[in-house]
Order: C-alpha cells, then structure tokens, then sequence
C-alpha cells in the first residue's frame, strides 16, 4: 500500500502571511526613521552650524591672560607670551601651547598649569625655580639652582681667552721648565737678537730661582687681568635683583647655556660649606673661590683662609675646623691657613 504525502495548503499560506507582515513591518519602519532623518539632519546641521558659529564669534577670543606665582620671571617674556594668545579663540586654544610657551621663554619657569575662564579669560599659574647662588668664572656670571641648574646670565661676554697652561700656572700648578716661563726671560734679553746658538746657550744658564721669579710674575699679571673681569662680574651682580645670593669664582674657561647642569656634587658641597660658614658669625668672608675641581679656599675679610676639598666627607672637615680653631684660640696662636681637606689638617701659621 502506498502512502501519497499532500502538503498542507493552509500551513504554506499562513507561513507566508506572517513573512510578509514582517517585511512589511521593517519596511513601515524604515520610511518612518527616513522620514524623521530627513527632519532631523537638517535642524541638527543648522543647529550645529549656528552653534559653531557663535562658540567661534569673538565672544570668545581670549581678552585678558593673568598670571599668578610669578616673582623672578621677567615681566617682559610674560607680555610676549601674553601676546602671543591674545585674540585667540578659547576653544580652540590648547593649553598645553600656553605650558611650552612659558617653559621656552621663562626660565625660571619650573611647573605650569593653565585654567579657561569663560567666555575670554586665561589663569596661569606658575610654580618657579628658586635661584640659590650665583657662579662666576673667566667667561660669565651664572645664576643656579640648588640643582645646579643655570637659570640665568647676569653677567657675560668678558671672554679672558686663556689656555689650560696658562690656568695651571694661576692654580698654582706652573711647570718652572715650560716655554711659556723660558721665553718670558728670554724676551727680557736684548743681546741674543734671535740667534739660536745664544739662545740655547742662554737657556743653560737660566737658575731656577729667576725661573721661580718670572712664574710669580705671570701669575701676579694674570691675576690683575681676572680680578678685573671678577669685577666687572661682580658690579652686574650687585646691580641686578640676586646681589645678596652667595657667590662663588671658579677657574675655567667654560661657557654655559640655560637649562645647562653644573657640576652638582659641587654645587650641594658649596651651598653645604656656605650654611656652616653663616652659622659661624665670626667669620666675615670675602671670597669662596675654587682652586681646582675638587679644592675649595675661603678666603675671609682678615686674611685668613680655610680650605676645604669635595674628596673628603664635609661633616668630618667642618668638625676638624671647629676642633683646630678652638685649639688655637685656647693657646692663643694666630694662624694664615687651615687646609682641612685631608685626612691630615695642615695649619700655615
């Protein structure tokens, strides 16, 4: 017997009715939501270009730029910076520019942070670098942070152009055989008239105590030629808003940038021997100076000199200095120097 499987009409004709009432619903759908972009775009477009129109208006070009935390940074970079902004539109503007602008022309600029005031008006509030001394060698005078950092130039363009020869001699370090020495003397005979058998001849027979002499006589002519340029430093200094920093000289040709880093070890070590020497209000300094890279001499107003070097704890050469002072005072000895620098204190009376 065989079985003949009809298909169902009615089933068919129902599953066809039910999808197109769904496509016939997503269709309905759509004309609705085109219907409403069509309304919408367009007033939302309007919208936003009135919008646009008006925040771009200038209603809103920054008119006015305060500054706020600023005591060393000069007057003049923050009008130039102030000028820069001006009139431009406050959205527009990002703050950031505003930050690298004042780091770029103030330097003493340490942290900037920069607040919109609606509808034209900019708040920026500066955290500054606080300058701890003043650095002065044969070329500039520099002022630092603690961190050793050059901030500004008080003083410049005093070039002394000399050689590291010429440095060694006014540190104290002169070779009594170099030809800097040997040609002074021979420059001082008028009977040799370059002839060079004469002049070797002569050579032989300079002593070393003439060789002693002509050395202290270079060094005395160059030390004439950088207490001028350290007075023409230090005349600037006292002219300028920082003249009651300490300060110290240094024997070195280098010049310095701003941003640029000096030596920091040095620096902690000189601002550490600083503070000993204010809390003693018996000594009244004239000069801190450094002899070398590591050495440093104090030189008081009574002529007397302390001298102390970066290789040797700081704490063990201030107590030294106290124990040898009060040894002095007791067996009432009058002294020139105490070297301190050393494991060894050397006391020059």
């Amino acid at each position: 017997m065989k079985v003949v499987w009809k298909p169902n009409t009615a089933s068919i004709k129902k599953r066809k009715g039910k999808l197109a009432l769904f496509f016939e619903t997503i269709l309905s759908r759509t004309k609705k939501f085109l219907i409403w972009a069509f309304v919408i775009i367009p007033i939302f477009a309007v919208s936003l270009f009135f919008l646009l129109r008006y925040l771009s208006s200038g209603k809103f070009n920054i008119n006015n730029v305060a500054f706020f935390g600023t005591t060393l940074t000069r007057q003049e970079d923050l009008e130039a910076i102030k000028t820069d902004f001006l009139g431009r539109n406050i959205f527009l503007l990002r703050t950031s520019e505003i930050e690298l602008a004042m780091r770029e022309k103030g330097t003493y600029v340490s942290e900037v942070y920069v607040e919109k005031i609606l509808p034209d008006s900019l708040e920026v509030y500066i955290e500054e670098k606080i300058p701890q001394l003043i650095y002065i060698n044969f070329s500039n005078a520099y002022l630092l942070t603690g961190d050793s950092e050059v901030v500004d130039v008080i003083s410049k363009d005093q070039e002394l152009g000399l050689s590291d020869e010429e440095i060694s001699i006014l540190k104290g370090f002169g070779d009594l055989n170099s030809n800097y020495v040997i040609e002074r003397i021979i420059s001082k005979q008028e009977n040799l008239e370059d002839n060079s058998e004469k002049i070797e001849e002569f050579k032989k027979s300079i002593t070393e105590e003439e060789k002693l002499k002509t050395l202290k006589e270079i060094r005395g002519e160059m030390q004439a030629k950088i207490e001028q340029i350290y007075g023409i430093h230090l005349d600037n200094v006292s002219k300028s808003r920082f003249w009651h920093l300490p300060v110290t000289f240094v024997y070195e040709t280098m010049s310095y940038q701003l941003t640029d880093n000096i030596d920091n070890s040095k620096i902690k070590f000189f601002l550490n021997v600083v503070k000993f020497i204010d809390e003693n209000k018996e000594f009244e300094v004239w000069r801190y100076q450094w002899d070398s890279k590591f050495r440093l001499s104090i030189h008081l107003v009574n002529g007397k000199i302390f001298y102390f070097s970066t290789k040797r704890d700081f704490n063990l050469q201030k107590e030294d200095l106290l124990i040898v002072l009060n040894e002095l005072k007791t067996e009432d000895k009058n002294y020139r120097s105490i070297d301190v620098g050393a494991d060894k204190v050397v006391v020059d009376r």
